[in-house]
């Protein structure tokens, strides 16, 4: 059920708070725009990245696990 929770948050944060899931040029100004994979890993269907999906959801589910454990 926390991993559920943590995955729907990220989602939440990441797709709809701060758009940074949906958006390609979310790290374009930044230092890593040049070793990011979005753009290799974009899933034109969906309209985001697989990398940057496993990467903003990834860290929501194991930052949720690891915050409730303690």
């Amino acid at each position: 059920m926390i991993v559920l929770l943590g995955l729907a948050f990220g989602v939440l944060q990441a797709g709809l708070v701060d758009q940074s899931l949906f958006n390609p040029d979310f790290l374009a100004d930044t230092e890593f725009a040049e070793i990011s994979a979005a753009d290799q890993t974009r899933i034109p269907v969906l309209g985001i990245s697989a990398q940057e999906a496993v990467s903003f959801l990834g860290n929501h589910v194991a930052l949720s696990i690891s915050c409730r454990s303690r």
